[in-house]
């Protein structure tokens, strides 16, 4: 059944896509827009471990469908195993595991420090429209050095 849910959560994905492109296409992907569809911005929230499901379970398909071969009819997977030592396994994997935990307590105090900073929110809004398309940064027209803030509203 892992080719199945890769291929569904593929699907679901592609779906969601491109009833974000039909938004888009509809002019009704803006700030207020979206404000309009919570299901849709929760949809898209709930997909974010679809492609994690997708990966994992193509990665099972690979690996279950091809034994007893590493290579078809040529090399047996039992042939396949490597001449490393106890030693240097333990130490490879040591290393991989420090590795991943310092990138992820990096990412993590990185998140951390700028969600405790915030947003400023003294600072002008020059700005604010319902109507702006997300995720863009508009310039006035009076002054072009100057971008528009749109502050989020709670």
């Amino acid at each position: 059944y892992a080719f199945r849910i890769m291929v569904a959560a593929g699907g679901i994905l592609m779906l969601i896509a491109f009833w974000a492109l039909y938004l888009k296409y509809r002019g009704q992907f803006t700030v207020n827009g979206l404000q309009q569809r919570p299901w849709f911005l929760r949809l898209v929230i709930f997909s974010a471990i679809l492609p994690y499901i997708a990966i994992w379970t193509g990665w099972w398909t690979r690996e279950v469908a091809r034994q007893p071969w590493i290579v078809h009819e040529l090399m047996r997977t039992s042939e396949g195993v490597s001449q490393m030592n106890v030693t240097a396994e333990v130490v490879w994997f040591v290393g991989f595991v420090v590795f991943d935990l310092l990138v992820w307590v990096g990412a993590w105090y990185f998140f951390a420090k700028v969600v405790r900073h915030g947003p400023d929110m003294n600072a002008e809004v020059v700005h604010q429209s319902e109507n702006i398309p997300v995720g863009s940064l508009m310039t006035d027209k009076l002054d072009q050095h100057e971008t528009i803030l749109i502050r989020p509203t709670t």
